[in-house]
């Protein structure tokens, strides 16, 4: 998945993970939101969105704005039903 819009078709989850080792907060993106502000066709890589978010625990105790990182987590629920399906004789 390269595109938001493919990430929300494969039922894909992201967060955004603080970088401090005093914080090492984690937010969940919300997709749907992201992709009405940016469209469905912007890139969802690191380099694409990484550097639109910051860490606002770390903002609030004031401290500098540290590196954010994404997780990206494919919908294994689904992966494993498609490939325990049976499969025609």
């Amino acid at each position: 998945m390269s595109t938001i819009g493919e990430a929300i078709d494969a039922n894909e989850t992201i967060s955004v993970n603080c970088h401090d080792p005093r914080c090492q907060h984690m937010s969940r993106l919300d997709l749907d939101a992201l992709a009405r502000q940016l469209g469905r066709d912007h890139g969802v890589m690191h380099q694409d969105i990484a550097h639109l978010f910051r860490c606002e625990r770390c903002a609030t105790a004031g401290r500098p704005p540290a590196k954010v990182g994404l997780t990206r987590i494919p919908d294994y629920k689904a992966s494993l039903a498609s490939s325990w399906a049976r499969k025609p004789d």
